[in-house]
């Protein structure tokens, strides 16, 4: 899969729905724009492993972990107003970016090599 639009089409429309939960408006305007961005970003990684050229390792299974703890927290922030939803979203976010570094990584050497 040469043409990565999918991923940065994805990527657009997870900030556009972003700027739209930012900007306080309504659930129903900004979750179609943060779940298109979501499925464009997960059709492109199944693209390319059916492709071979990304064989799934560690990295998926932070990516779950830390989204499972990321969604936690945001439960927890949003249903219990429990103060301590931090320690659920920041090692969450930490371990989404490690995903992200050691995909890109991945993607990389199989380019070059």
């Amino acid at each position: 899969m040469k043409q990565k639009w999918p991923l940065v089409f994805g990527i657009a429309i997870l900030t556009v729905g972003i700027g739209l939960k930012i900007g306080q408006f309504e659930f129903l305007y900004y979750l179609p724009f943060l779940l298109l961005g979501g499925s464009l970003k997960i059709y492109y990684i199944i693209g390319i492993i059916r492709k071979g050229m990304y064989q799934p390792g560690m990295e998926l299974l932070a990516l779950i972990i830390g989204l499972g703890l990321f969604f936690t927290g945001i439960i927890l922030k949003n249903s219990y107003q429990n103060e301590h939803y931090l320690y659920w979203m920041v090692p969450g976010l930490t371990l989404k970016f490690l995903f992200v570094l050691l995909f890109v990584l991945k993607i990389r050497n199989y380019v070059r090599g």
